[in-house]
C-alpha cells in the first residue's frame, strides 16, 4: 500500500509541473539564443512610461491612474521645451496635451488614453495560473518534487521577465502591430512647435499669457491674433484642427 500511496494525485501533478516548467525552460533558452528583432523591446520601454522617464532622465513627474498616465512638467519655457522634446518617443502614445505659458513660465500636461491602455494590455503576457495540488498523506517523495518545482519557477520567471517583449513578438505581433501602427499614424502633437515659436519671440513679446488644450483654445480664443499659434492651429465648426507646419 504504501509503495502505492507514492503515486498520488499530488505526486503525479508536482512531477507534471516539474515537466512543464523544463519544457518552457528550454523553449525559453532557444528564444534568448535566437533573440529575434528588438524594436518591441523599444515599445514596452516606451509603454512603462515611469521606467522610460527615469531612465531618460527626462524632468518630468508621471501619475498613474485608472485608464490614463500623465506627464506633467513645470519652469522655464526653455526647461519646459527641453523635457517635451525630451519626450518626443513616446508622444505617440499621449492623446490629448495642455499648455499654459505666462511671464516666463511654463505649465504643461500630456495623458494617454484608452487606446494605450489597450495597447498595453495586449502586448503584456499574464503569467499562467497553477494552482498547486492538496497535500495526501500517502505521498511519497513529494517535497524533492517541490523544491525541483520551485527552483524551475525562479528560473523560468527571470527569463519571462528579460524575454518579456519578445515573448509577446512570438505570440501577439498579428495582434499588436496594427495597434501600435495606428497610434504612430496620428498627427504629432504641436505643443513643441508653441514653445519654439513662444522662444524665437522678441524679448519684449515673450512672456504674454497662453493657455491652449488639444481640444480647446483658452486664450487667445482667436488662433490668428498670436504668433504663438498662427497657422499651427485653425477653429472649423468650434473643434480645433492642428498642424505643426505653418500654413
Amino acid at each position: 500500500m504504501l509503495l502505492a500511496g507514492c503515486e498520488t494525485s499530488e505526486v503525479r501533478a508536482w512531477a507534471a509541473r516539474r515537466a512543464e516548467l523544463e519544457q518552457r525552460g528550454d523553449a525559453l533558452i532557444d528564444l534568448e539564443q535566437r533573440r529575434p528583432t528588438g524594436h518591441l523591446s523599444a515599445l514596452r520601454e516606451a509603454l512603462d512610461l515611469p521606467g522610460y522617464v527615469r531612465a531618460q532622465g527626462v524632468p518630468a513627474r508621471v501619475f498613474v491612474e485608472p485608464g490614463a498616465t500623465r506627464l506633467i512638467a513645470s519652469g522655464t519655457v526653455q526647461q519646459c521645451r527641453d523635457t517635451v522634446a525630451a519626450l518626443s518617443q513616446v508622444r505617440w502614445l499621449t492623446q490629448d496635451w495642455r499648455l499654459r505659458l505666462e511671464s516666463g513660465r511654463c505649465e504643461w500636461e500630456a495623458r494617454t488614453g484608452a487606446d494605450a491602455v489597450a495597447l498595453e494590455s495586449a502586448s503584456t503576457l499574464p503569467p499562467p495560473k497553477w494552482s498547486p495540488p492538496p497535500s495526501e498523506v500517502l505521498s511519497r517523495g513529494v517535497d524533492a518534487l517541490k523544491e525541483a518545482a520551485r527552483a524551475l519557477e525562479e528560473d523560468v520567471q527571470a527569463r519571462e521577465t528579460r524575454l518579456g517583449p519578445l515573448l509577446v513578438l512570438e505570440g501577439r505581433a498579428e495582434r499588436v502591430q496594427p495597434m501600435v501602427e495606428s497610434l504612430r499614424g496620428r498627427p504629432a502633437p504641436c505643443d513643441l512647435a508653441v514653445l519654439d515659436r513662444e522662444l524665437a519671440l522678441d524679448a519684449a513679446d515673450q512672456g504674454k499669457l497662453l493657455e491652449v488644450e488639444q481640444s480647446k483654445l483658452v486664450h487667445p480664443l482667436e488662433p490668428r491674433t498670436d504668433f504663438r499659434l498662427r497657422g499651427l492651429v485653425e477653429v472649423h465648426d468650434g473643434a480645433l484642427a492642428w498642424r505643426c507646419e505653418a500654413l
